[in-house]
Parts: structure tokens; sequence; C-alpha cells
């Protein structure tokens, strides 16, 4: 298995890895074993002897398909867990470690034996899919074809298998991402127990606060703050956004367009950090800082990764990227061990303005990319330290500390 850090894309399994609903599996099926007069199950009963084909499972569980076609018993436990749906939970990491991930340059889709339908209703219930570039499910409900999709799916993704991980928390799931080529982690809170994980030779571990440890994120610390030093935009970008909004005719409601108010280029993201190092950091930053103060003009566009399969929508900056680039080195040198844990990748000035999480969608983006507006000339007078702040709806930002810049 690679280390962590040659990840690029993690394909995740929806039920029992990211939807603690194992226990609503159990509820929902115990339901339809007592109108069948056949004996509960427990959740640990579930866990040893669930798997795919269900047929299989149900099988096991006593129904008779001579007597009942397993097409409509498999329909009564469908139904039944559809009208509950709400009732199971994302895990409490879930949306911490996607976006932690994200900032890493890790993106994710989800691989799942759930029908597309409701895969789709739960994950915008949940305010999770623009986390993800793809929501794969099938158009039946007895996993016929997940290694089908898995495959095509990596292919679409375009990448070295290498770089591809999937989580799970099946044996069926070892056995797609074996059928796709990539590595496989497998969570031990799920839907089966560790002794049949462990059995599959697969990595096994036992929740997201241990892939969390995996990549080294530390999560929902009390006394640690989500921070990044950046410059903010704001308001000073509106006349713009309107002009570039109108670019997008078709699927424009796929867009996620950041709030003006949170608008800002991002210096360095830093992660999660001690509130106790964060007076060391302000002090190394006030002290180190070198800079002087400069204007900074915005005036075109660009998206990433590419125009085939755009993720974000952002603008660039023409006069001013190089004391930009000047203020990321001075920042990178003054922070020291504190930054070791977040490397860098090559670093370019620019702003994100928004986001497009379903890479299916097709979004053409050649007009925007074609854009002319009317530069924006900013004085950067001064940078920040941003607390971000994690949320289902998307992440808020507040000012820490303003750090000024020579004049």
């Amino acid at each position: 298995m690679n280390s962590p850090p040659q990840y690029k894309h993690i394909i995740w399994d929806w039920n029992g890895t990211l939807l603690n609903d194992g226990w609503l599996f159990v509820d929902v099926m115990n339901t339809v074993l007592k109108r069948h007069e056949l004996e509960s199950i427990t959740l640990e009963k579930y866990r040893e002897i669930f798997g795919f084909p269900v047929k299989d499972y149900y099988k096991k569980l006593g129904f008779d398909f001579e007597k009942e076609p397993f097409e409509e018993s498999g329909l009564e436990f469908i139904r039944g867990y559809e009208n509950r749906r709400y009732d199971a939970k994302l895990y409490p990491q879930v949306i911490s470690l996607l976006t932690e991930l994200g900032e890493m340059g890790i993106s994710h889709s989800i691989l799942s034996a759930q029908h597309q339908s409701l895969l789709n209703d739960l994950t915008d219930y949940y305010k999770i899919r623009d986390q993800f570039i793809g929501i794969i499910g099938l158009d039946n409900h007895y996993a016929h074809s997940k290694v089908e999709n898995g495959i095509k799916w990596v292919k679409q993704l375009d990448m070295n298998p290498q770089e591809i991980l999937m989580i799970g928390d099946t044996d069926h799931d070892f056995e797609v991402a074996t059928a796709m080529g990539v590595d496989c982690i497998l969570l031990s809170h799920g839907h089966h127990c560790k002794s049949r994980l462990q059995n599959t030779g697969a990595k096994v571990l036992y929740n997201l606060s241990d892939i969390s440890k995996l990549f080294n994120i530390e999560l929902n610390k009390i006394n640690e703050k989500r921070v990044f030093i950046g410059i903010p935009i704001g308001a000073n970008i509106k006349p713009v956004l309107s002009v570039l909004k109108s670019k997008f005719t078709q699927n424009s409601e796929n867009i996620k367009w950041i709030p003006s108010e949170y608008i800002h280029l991002t210096l360095k993201f830093l992660g999660n950090i001690s509130v106790n190092d964060l007076p060391i950091l302000i002090q190394s930053l006030k002290k180190e800082l070198t800079q002087n103060s400069f204007a900074m003009v915005i005036e075109s566009t660009g998206v990433f990764p590419s125009s085939h399969s755009p993720r974000a929508l952002w603008l660039g900056i023409k006069r001013g990227a190089e004391e930009l680039i000047s203020l990321h080195t001075q920042i990178e040198k003054s922070l020291g061990k504190i930054t070791a844990k977040n490397p860098e990748l090559t670093f370019t000035p620019h702003i994100t303005i928004a986001k497009i999480p379903q890479k299916f969608v097709k979004i053409d983006v050649l007009p925007f990319l074609n854009s002319v507006y009317s530069p924006i000339e900013l004085d950067v007078n001064s940078i920040c330290l941003f607390e971000s702040q994690l949320f289902q709806e998307g992440a808020k930002y507040r000012i820490l500390n303003e750090f000024p810049l020579n004049r």
C-alpha cells in the first residue's frame, strides 16, 4: 500500500463507511422478519452474515424463495429503509475529514451499492454533496454492478490507480477495490465485523479517526483552531461576480458560488493549530514579515483542474503576483515547525470564487474563461490570520489577527 501522501483521490463507500446505518439495517430487517414469523437478529449477528449477493444473506435469515420470490421480501426491506432513511446520521468526523483531505489536494467520490436516487437524496440532505466530484450508485438495489461501476469510474478519473485509495467497510468493498486495481482500507465500525475484514488481507482500521491519523490530520480538537493566512477580498469583487455568473446558462444550479463576504486569497493554509501555538505563530509573523504594501490587480479567469472536468473557478492576479509569492515565502520561512506537517505545493496566487462538485455534470466554462471584465485594483496593506469553521452548509471564516505590511 502507498504511503497516504501519495494518494490524490479517495473512493468512499457510503453505507457503514460515511453513514452510520448498520443499526438501521438491523432494525428495519427485524420488522420484516417479524412479519414473516422469522427469528430476529442482533447487530453482531448481522455483521457476521451480511454480504453480497444480497439474496444469499436473505437465505441465511431463513427466507424461503420457493414460497415467496426474493424480490418481494427485498422490496419490503427497501421500502422500510427508505421510509426511515433520515434516521441514520453521518459519523461525527465525516465533514471535517473530507474537508481537511480536500485541503491537502485529495479529491473524493462515492461508490455505493445504494440506489442512485436515494444516494443523491441523502448526500443533499446531509449537505455534503459538494465534497464529491462523483457520486455513483446503482440503478438496482441488489449490488449487481458495483464492480462494473467502479471499473468505469477509475477509467473516468484518468489517474494512475496507485494514486487512488478506496475506503469501505465490507469484504465486498475489498473485492471492488481489487477489480479496480486500487489500494483498499476497510473500517470495522460498519456492516462487517473485524475478523471478516481481516480475512481479506486488506489494511483494517476501526473508524474515521484512524483514517485521520493515517493522514496526520487532527480532528475535532477543542484546544485547536483550523486556520489559514490570507487576504480578504470581500465586497470589492461583487460587480465582477455578477458579470461572471451571467456566463453560465446551463447547469448553473450545480455551481456553488462562495458568498462574497468569504472570498479571499489564501497565502498559506495551516490546518489545525493548537491554541497554545497561536501566540507563537502571531509573534513570528510580526517579527519576520518584511513585505511592503503593494497594489494587486485581479483581471483573469481560470479553472481547476481543467476545462474538461472543472472543479473550481478562480480569478487570477496580474500585477502584484510577485509580491504575493514573496509574501508566501516569508510566511513559510517564519512559521517553521508549525507548518511542517503541511508541505506546500507550488504556490500560484489565485482567488477561488466557486466550486463545481459534480464531475458528471457538463458545464461549459469557455464563456467564463473568455470573459473580459474591468480589472479590480486593490491596495494590499495587511494580511490576516483567519479561523475556518466547518459547518454542513459550508465553511465560515473570521479574522483572528491582522498584520500590517510596511509602508
